[in-house]
């Protein structure tokens, strides 16, 4: 019996291998892979149960997730005050990452950090 398997694009491989240092074995690879697969897992298990339509729901469920989070810092606040406080709030690393990966500037509230997390890390692949 023959087993068939979609391949992903090259374009989803380097999507989820972007940041890893090369050279690079393929135990690496591995080793980096199933880390991205255990955070997308993450991420999606923090969403609302609810049904979505589109992968740009996904990534705006994730962004209301990190606005209610991030309703009580003081703003203006850039990205740096912004990680500290949610570190202080012991949140989900995800969302720590997720504002790793904004732009270092200064955020007037929430709704622009919230834009900021879908437009550069969308979860939609």
């Amino acid at each position: 019996m023959t087993q068939h398997t979609t391949l992903p694009s090259p374009a989803l491989l380097q999507q989820h291998l972007r940041g890893l240092p090369h050279p690079v074995t393929r135990a690496q690879l591995l080793a980096h892979a199933r880390s991205e697969c255990k955070r997308v897992i993450g991420a999606l298990a923090l969403l609302p149960q609810e049904q979505y339509s589109r992968p740009a729901d996904v990534s705006k469920a994730f962004g209301e997730l990190a606005q209610q989070i991030l309703n009580g810092a003081s703003y203006p606040a850039s990205r740096d005050d912004l990680m500290a406080y949610a570190r202080d709030l012991d949140t989900a690393l995800l969302v720590i990452e997720a504002l790793l990966r904004i732009p270092d500037q200064d955020y007037d509230d929430p709704d622009a950090v919230v834009t900021g997390i879908i437009e550069v890390q969308p979860l939609d692949g």
